[in-house]
């Protein structure tokens, strides 16, 4: 099931899981990554837009008092932060600082 839908420079993320764990993000209608986990996990694509090559990063967390939270970056820049998720100053390219 489609649990959230992102719109960027024309493009979609969409976000889909399941009450199994299942989740899948797709780019455009395309599965780009997909994995289970219970309380959330971390997906990793790559796709070339406008010539340039471009990393997203997509977290979904689940958490007791918010539910489902989504958080999108787009090359180590954020999109979209999710109810509990905090900006970051390194994403994909390196070691994870939350501030």
């Amino acid at each position: 099931m489609r649990a959230m839908s992102f719109y960027y420079n024309g493009n979609e993320i969409s976000v889909h899981n399941s009450i199994w764990g299942a989740e899948k993000v797709k780019y455009n209608g395309r599965e780009m990554t997909s994995q289970f986990s219970v309380l959330g996990g971390v997906h990793h694509f790559e796709v070339i837009e406008d010539g340039e090559r471009v990393v997203y990063e997509v977290r979904l967390k689940l958490s007791m008092i918010v539910g489902v939270s989504f958080s999108i970056w787009r090359n180590d820049e954020p999109l979209l932060l999710g109810a509990d998720c905090r900006k970051r100053e390194m994403s994909v390219s390196g070691d994870s600082d939350f501030v």
